[in-house]
């Protein structure tokens, strides 16, 4: 077939060396020992691996190196999570743990009332819907029986992630991104759902709503999302399904994804970027989103 091309174009035929046709490290060593016969060689301490699809290793971490991830200003950059609503699918299994005890009490609890407090902790969600007459033993108590009786539910039926979570997860943790999940949940909670969907290896720190005096909408959980990361407030993005989070997200300074699983889009127009499902973002709208520097949105 060689000798065919040659005859056939003459010297318009470009025919690749031995090591060309075979495989594309062979290759590459010949170019590189031309290279090196010729002095025309890298330093190897200053060269950068230039990828042609997001690499399944750390990227560079020293300025200017050629790490697509950093922007400007930020030596790393981050995601935090929300979990409930975000992460892992379980609004029907909250809410009917929900109803079941304020029916206990003799309080309706209706799914307009969830929406409006989902993103709450359990403290200040029986403070609302008791309207601020609970003494301190009933909040424990009412929130200690919700929660068994939601854990009971998990156990019984399991759990499934939302739609594109996972697969995001995994591409950011492939391109080195460090991740946080920062959850009004109690740290309980979230350490059986990062078992349950196996994802532990993509997430670097957990900061609970347990951990700070003020829940979301205050920024305290992010903030101490981005210390555990040790990462600049500024340098990283929040995904959250909550008027609330995004709310958090935004005081802390942070760039934010609303996914409107629970909520409208409209109500969470807050957010840099709103879709209604994380199927819809690859890990580049992300990291472009921290990289950006100008205040447009994506709606």
């Amino acid at each position: 077939m060689l000798e065919q091309l040659r005859k056939t174009l003459g010297t318009d035929a470009v025919i690749p060396s031995g090591a060309g046709l075979l495989r594309r490290p062979g290759f590459l060593a010949e170019l590189g020992e031309k290279r090196l016969l010729l002095a025309d060689y890298d330093d190897p301490a200053t060269m950068q691996p230039f990828y042609l699809r997001p690499p399944h290793i750390s990227p560079p971490k020293s300025k200017g190196s050629g790490a697509t991830a950093q922007p400007e200003g930020c030596q790393t950059i981050g995601v935090i999570w929300d979990m409930d609503g975000t992460i892992v699918d379980t609004a029907s299994k909250h809410y009917d743990a929900w109803k079941t005890v304020f029916s206990s009490r003799g309080i309706a609890f209706s799914r307009s009332d969830f929406k409006k407090s989902f993103w709450l902790r359990n403290d200040d969600i029986i403070r609302e819907i008791l309207v601020q007459k609970a003494s301190p033993e009933e909040i424990q108590s009412v929130s200690r029986e919700k929660t068994e009786l939601f854990r009971e539910a998990v156990r019984r039926e399991g759990v499934r992630a939302m739609p594109g979570a996972i697969e995001l997860l995994t591409a950011l943790h492939g391109m080195g991104i460090p991740m946080a999940i920062a959850s009004s949940a109690p740290t309980r909670n979230i350490e059986t759902f990062i078992k349950m969907l196996s994802i532990g290896p993509f997430i670097t720190a957990v900061a609970s709503g347990e951990e700070v005096t003020h829940g979301k909408p205050a920024p305290d959980i992010f903030m101490l999302a981005a210390r555990k990361l040790n990462i600049e407030p500024g340098c990283c993005a929040v995904i959250e399904d909550a008027v609330g989070g995004i709310s958090a997200a935004a005081g802390a300074g942070m760039r934010s994804v609303g996914v409107a699983a629970n909520h409208t889009k409209k109500s969470l127009e807050l957010a840099d970027i709103v879709v209604d499902s994380l199927a819809e973002l690859c890990a580049n709208d992300v990291i472009n989103l921290i990289r950006s520097k100008s205040s447009s949105r994506l709606k």
